[in-house]
């Protein structure tokens, strides 16, 4: 800019001029939108850059560039690992920015969503208001607080269901530079679900026939004996000759004590 043009700048009346500065510098360092400027000053008794400073200074930009995207592929990645570990266990988690948009969720949160508890407009929407702006004040708090690492749950009503659980929690591994698109992670529990291991790991672990697993996973989301044996397209003997030889194998006695059993067989993440 023309000096004159500078002095008339609120940047220069208000930054500039007060602090002995007059011309800047800001070098681009980022990747998409996630992008910071390195600045650099001179003061009202030195020189404007020279052409020579202005190309380092460009060549800086692009050396940089290239380091923000490195930074930035490393961030998406563990982001990506930590919602898959949390979908192992059937957790439904988000991954939201520094804005608390929703960047990422997982397959379990899709499960999870209806009418009453989505994703709307990149923010974590809940048909309750008040909900909403508790979530949305929760979560503030969260990033923009430099020492505070999560904050007590935040129930999301649904009608005719229990509410979801949202539970927060700022991410200092995936924060740990300004370039990484996640900042926060949302668990959402249902108390509703009946979460079960698969029919490989109850084969593994219990040592259980394809028939016995396919059994023990029908009640453990909650059915009797005589609904797991329609479900499963088998007779009531079928379904009680198979209840007695899972409890043979696993040692219980009570189909309670089979679905506790089973529960602790989920990963705790």
């Amino acid at each position: 800019m023309p000096e004159q043009e500078i002095r008339r700048h609120p940047y220069y009346q208000d930054f500039l001029g007060r602090t002995n500065l007059k011309g800047w510098v800001a070098v681009r360092v980022g990747v998409d939108d996630q992008v910071w400027s390195l600045t650099f000053h001179r003061t009202t008794q030195q020189d404007e850059f020279s052409a020579a400073e202005l190309r380092n200074f460009e060549e800086l930009s692009r050396q940089l560039a290239s380091t923000a995207q490195i930074a930035s592929a490393l961030a998406f990645a563990r982001g990506q690992a930590a919602l898959s570990t949390f979908e192992i266990s059937g957790k439904a988690a988000l991954l939201l920015n520094r804005g608390g948009e929703v960047i990422l969720a997982n397959a379990a949160a899709d499960r999870l969503f209806d009418e009453h508890v989505n994703i709307s407009k990149k923010r974590l929407f809940c048909s309750d208001r008040q909900a909403t702006d508790r979530f949305e004040n929760g979560l503030k708090r969260l990033l923009w607080s430099a020492d505070q690492a999560g904050v007590p749950p935040i129930a999301l009503p649904r009608p005719g269901k229990s509410a979801v659980a949202a539970y927060l929690m700022r991410s200092f591994q995936l924060a740990d530079t300004p370039l990484s698109t996640y900042h926060a992670i949302a668990v959402l529990v249902d108390p509703d679900a009946r979460l079960t291991p698969d029919i490989g790991t109850l084969r593994a672990m219990l040592d259980l026939t394809p028939a016995e697993a396919r059994l023990a996973v029908a009640l453990q989301s909650g059915n009797d004996v005589s609904e797991a044996s329609v479900q499963l397209h088998i007779s009531p003997e079928t379904a009680r000759k198979h209840l007695r030889s899972i409890f043979a194998k696993t040692g219980t006695r009570r189909q309670a004590d089979l679905v506790a059993l089973i529960s602790n067989l989920l990963p705790d993440v």
